[in-house]
Order: C-alpha cells, then structure tokens, then sequence
C-alpha cells in the first residue's frame, strides 16, 4: 500500500497550529484541544501498528516494540535535556533550579505525575520550569507501555482464536470502548469534585477518551492491513468532506475555546475526541479508496523540534522580544535537527557499522559545541557592553578585586540598578494616572522577577481602606487554614459555599462560612495576624467593612502564589488559585487589564454618602508568553460611581503589565 506525502503537510501544519498555540496564547489553552487530537492519532497508530504485525507475523513481540520505540523517544529527549542544560547554564542559570528531580522526572517519563504531586495548579507559574514541555511525553509513554501491554495480553489469549485477527480486532475493540467509558467517568467526576484544572491537563487519565477513540477507529479500518467490510463498505462512499468541516472546527476551537475551569476543559476534551475522530475516519476513508496509509517520516523531526523549542525559548527570553524569542528558537531547533540528520546521513556509508543513535548523537554534541561557542561570545560581548562606564573611573581608586568577586558585584549591581528602574518607572506612569483623578487610590505590585514590592498612593500615608469583596479571598484562606491544621473538616456544602463566594461573590455565601463555620466575622483576624497583615483589621459587625491596605494584600496574594513563609500548604494555595481562575464573567475586570493569564477576585460597596469603593486584587502569569508575573493589588474610594472606580482600577493595572512584560 502507498503512502502520501500530503500527510506531512498535513503534520506540519498541525505542529505549527500546536506551536502558534504554546507561544501565542497559553498552554493549556487552545493546544490542549491539539494535544486531544495527537492522543487520538497516538491511540489509532498504535492499536493499528499492534493490529498490522499480529496480521502479517502471526504474533506481536512486546520487548522488540518496547526498544524500538525507546530508540525513538530517549535519543531526543536525552540530547534535548544536554543542549538544554547547557544552554541554561550559559545563559539563564536561574533555569538549574531543582534541576536534579526535573531531570529524573523527565527521563523517568513520570514528569505529569511530578506536577500533579507537587500540588501545582494550572495559574502557578511552573512553565518557567526548563522541561516542563515534556509532560505530553509522559503522558504518551504511559498510554504506550499500559495499552501495548494490553494488546500483547490479548495476542496471547487469542492466539488459538479459528480467526486470530479478527478476534484480536473485536476484544480491541470492546477493552477500547471500556477504557473510553472509564476516561469519561473520571472526567466528570473530577469536574464535580473540583480538581485542579493543570492536574486535568495533565493526567493520562483525561486522555482516555481520545486515545480509546482512535483505538476504536484502527480497530475498524485498520492501517496496513484493512478489514474487508470497511473497504466493501466505502468503494462507493468517498467523501471528503467530513475532513474539511472536522478540519475547520478543529481550528476554531482550538483558537476561540475559553478554558478556565473544570466543565469546560471536560467539553474540550470531548469536542476535541469528536472532532479527531470524525478527521481519523474521514482520512481513512479517503486512503482506503486511492491505497493510501499514513506517512510519518517527518514525526520524529517535529518531536525532535518541539522537544528543543521550549528551552531554547525559556534561555533566549531575556535577550529577545516576546516574538522574537519564539522565532529565534525554532530557527535553532530546526538548525541542530537539519544537523543531526545531514550528519547522519552524510557519514551513513563509512560509519555504517556505528548504531544510527550514535550518529545522531554526534550530530546534536556538535550543534552543543557551536551552542557552547556562541554562548561564550555572547557573555563575553554581553558583559563588556553593559558595563556601567564609571567602574573604569572607580577602579583607579580602589584595589583589585579577583574575578569571581567582580563578576558577582557586577551582577548584583545591574540587578540592583534594574530593580529600581523598574520601580520608578512604575511610579512615575502611576502617579501620571492619579493626578487626573478625584479618587482616592493606592496601588501595590510584587514582581516575582525583581522580588520587590513597589507601591504609591495619592492619599495619607497609612491610610486604609474598605475591603469589599475583597476580604472573600481572606476567608477563604483562613478556612483552608484551619482545614491544614485539623480545626475544620470541609463538607461538600462548604466546598460549595466557598466556590459561590469567590467565583460568584455570594455575600451569603460568605456570611454563613464566616458566621456558622469560621468562629464569627473577625475569624480572618488569625490571618492577618500569621502573614504579618499589621494594617488590616477584620470588622466583627460587618465582615466588607474590614479595613486594608494595598501592600498587606500583596501579603496575601503572595502567600496564595508564591507559598511566602509557608504559611499555606500546596493543596490550600491550589484551591484557592483554582477559585480565583474561575470568576463569572461579569466581574472579570480590574488588575486583569492588559493581561492574557490571570486570577482575580474585585469587589464594589456604594458607601452612604454616595461615592463608591472599587478594589481590585489577583495575579498576572504570563511566564510562558510574555515572561510576566506579579501579583497586584489596587484600592480605590470616593468613586463618582462604579465605573469610575473600574477605569482607574484598569488603567493603573494596563501600565503596571506594560511595564513589567517590558523590563522583564
């Protein structure tokens, strides 16, 4: 049977669309929907390349497939993981850190569980980690070693079938339709269960159904090999255009689709099986009229590619533009595969009696020493250009400091002169803003990559403000405290009750946890006490009156975010970042503005007097497209009314992004 080399089109598009998502968007976004549809491809390839050698030799060799499929998998992912570390190590050493277990999780093919086991939610910032691409991989090997080993079970028990193969097909089949169900139960169980959106995306078991239905559709149209009631059945019955419309709502969902929450990454994951199942059959029908199968001589270069993109985009983003640095590591992704492969090929005949890995290998440590090469020009031009001009004065006068010494002041110093850059250059685009207001205002930012909080008001020192709402973020940290501690055992209604106050602001909601089950409406006071919130006082009469100000909630936020002081464990701060992910729609506005990745919680209270108090509180992550991440916190009162507060709110919070995402 022949194949097509329109498919590798196909797959090049398909790995463009995939990158265009990652890099543009975010990660768990519209490429979840991809990943949905290459699990089902991963499901139909196996289960038919399984199916085609039990048809053709009588037998399938479990060992044999499981080596071959190593060379495949672990030649990449280890040269990936040298020129990544290398490259890393000259660039962006910031990148080392617990490299040693990212390492091990990565070549364990365990790095999904890895992040699921250190209680990660989908708005913690852990893309910033250098193999975090390398979950997919895990995924796809789990999926791999638990279904071959299925089907080689199978083999076994129906080798003595009167028809082998058709028996084989049917069993497959029928374990493929319960694997399918299973994935689904578990889906909709964790939606009502509220798991992690991240711990989802990454759980082989949200991938069962795709998986489960491309097995179903090898198992009825198979590859090499094609069952003769398929091909008796579509003789007469070519259509293409099943591929167009699953091909066009593929795209749309994958750009369009809003995955913000458990119930909706449940409909990708089930739109997304729907579509790739109607494109598997519609391609199949297609190749079984013209004698065609699935070419996939260009897999492993765009595995090899996606692999070295995602490091080689975390390394260059320091140097390059938010664009930039995403073009400048695919050209260098695809610069070292093209080597590895002119390599292999070039010396093919003299080495012959040398492993193909081997050869690949040479390839890839000779695109590590030109890496190398470049990175220590680079340094070197690098640290002689930013220089500041008055260490040549300062130098005369001073005695001569060793090399390690110098380089260290010098780091420190640049790093010190950038901090306060940052800083000032975020108050004075402030202070511009607060000068063409009436209302009263107070602002404060902690960037995680300046590790500094910068804050302005155009009020009072120490002046505080009414929280609102936003003293709801407060309680529902004080109740997963108390959880953490043993003093509280969450019920379904609690759970329920903390997930309508955050995400739908239910001020009944929150009267009853703080009044029936927190100890009374200054519950939070603990809180405030434990992370250090001097300048917050919870009301014992009415709990939106409790007074603020902006720095103290960046306490809080960096206590949910960044696990300050340890203060919150991983499973509280997870629950309260999944909340804070999921707000209605129509209260989805405030620090969010500018931003593409965020959480957030606001709140509005008309005072008697008529003005308005509008305060905004969350988190930016864009480490994976912009670099940004903070978390930030805007107080406003004598608000003409409601949007007034709002504008404010957005403007000083579009600044602070354009700022930071800039200088990042």
């Amino acid at each position: 049977m022949a194949v097509t080399k329109k498919s590798n089109l196909s797959l090049i598009a398909f790995f463009v669309l995939l990158n265009f998502e990652i890099y543009a968007h975010q990660f768990f976004k519209g490429s979840l929907v991809i990943f949905v549809v290459i699990f089902a491809i991963l499901g139909f390839l196996l289960t038919a390349t399984i199916l085609d050698t039990v048809a053709k030799d009588g037998h399938f060799r479990w060992h044999t497939f499981l080596v071959r499929s190593g060379r495949l998998l672990l030649v990449p992912l280890v040269a990936m993981l040298v020129l990544s570390l290398l490259g890393a190590w000259l660039f962006r050493p910031s990148l080392l850190k617990e490299v040693g277990i990212q390492i091990a999780a990565t070549l364990g093919f365990v790095r999904n569980f890895w992040e699921m086991a250190r209680g990660v939610g989908h708005s913690t910032p852990v893309v910033q980690q250098l193999f975090f691409q390398t979950w997919p991989v895990a995924v796809g090997v789990q999926l791999l070693l638990g279904w071959s080993f299925c089907l080689w079970g199978l083999s076994h028990l129906g080798r003595h079938a009167a028809k082998k193969v058709q028996w084989l097909r049917g069993t497959t089949c029928s374990l493929a339709i319960i694997a399918g169900v299973f994935g689904l139960a578990f889906l909709i169980r964790a939606a009502i269960i509220k798991s992690s959106v991240l711990s989802l995306s990454a759980n082989t078991l949200t991938y069962l159904v795709p998986f489960s239905l491309g097995s179903i559709v090898a198992c009825l149209t198979g590859n090499e090999v094609v069952p003769n009631h398929f091909r008796q059945q579509l003789l007469q019955n070519e259509r293409h255009l099943s591929l167009i419309v699953g091909g066009g709502l593929l795209l749309v969902l994958s750009l369009f689709l809003p995955i913000q929450n458990r119930w909706q990454l449940l409909i990708a994951v089930l739109l997304g099986s729907l579509l790739a199942l109607v494109i598997l059959y519609g391609i199949r029908k297609v190749q079984v009229v013209r004698g065609r199968r699935f070419d996939l001589s260009i897999v492993p270069s765009l595995y090899q590619i996606y692999l070295l993109m995602w490091p080689a985009n975390l390394i260059l983003r320091g140097y390059f533009s938010q664009v930039g640095s995403p073009l400048f590591s695919f050209v260098i992704a695809v610069g070292l595969v093209t080597g590895a492969h002119w390599f292999n090929g070039a010396f093919s005949e003299h080495w012959r009696h040398y492993v193909s890995a081997r050869r690949m290998w040479l390839g890839l440590m000779s695109g590590a020493v030109v890496l190398v090469m470049a990175g220590v020009t680079f340094s070197r031009v690098n640290s002689a250009v930013g220089q500041p001009a008055q260490a040549a004065n300062s130098a005369s006068t001073q005695s001569t400091p060793t090399a390690d010494s110098t380089k260290t002041s010098q780091t420190q110093n640049t790093s010190v002169q950038k901090n306060t850059y940052v800083a000032q250059e975020l108050k004075t685009a402030w202070n511009k803003i607060l000068a063409t207001t009436n209302s009263q205002a107070q602002i404060a930012v902690y960037s995680k990559a300046t590790g500094q909080v910068v804050a302005t008001s155009n009020v009072a020192s120490g002046k505080t403000f009414n929280t609102a709402s936003i003293v709801k973020v407060a309680v529902a940290a004080e109740m997963m405290k108390q959880r953490q501690e043993g003093k509280l055992t969450l019920t379904s209604s609690d759970e329920a009750y903390a997930q309508a106050m955050i995400e739908n602001s239910d001020n009944d909601a929150t009267t009853y946890l703080l009044a029936n089950r927190l100890g009374g409406y200054d519950a939070t006071k603990a809180l405030f006490k434990g992370l250090n919130m001097t300048q917050t006082t919870a009301d014992a009469e009415a709990w939106g009156t409790t007074t603020t100000t902006a720095t103290d909630q960046i306490k809080l936020l960096n206590a949910i975010y960044y696990g300050t002081d340890g203060y919150l464990n991983t499973k509280s701060r997870t629950y309260i970042m999944d909340l804070m992910n999921a707000v209605e729609s129509d209260q989805d506005w405030g620090v969010s503005a500018g931003a593409t990745t965020y959480q957030l919680k606001n709140g509005w209270l008309n005072d008697d007097d008529g003005s308005w108090m509008v305060n905004s509180i969350g988190h930016v992550d864009e480490a994976s497209t912009t670099g940004a991440d903070y978390t930030i916190a805007v107080l406003t009162a004598e608000n003409s009314d409601e949007d007034t507060g709002i504008n404010l709110i957005e403007s000083l919070a579009s600044a602070t992004h354009e700022i930071l995402v800039k200088n990042n």
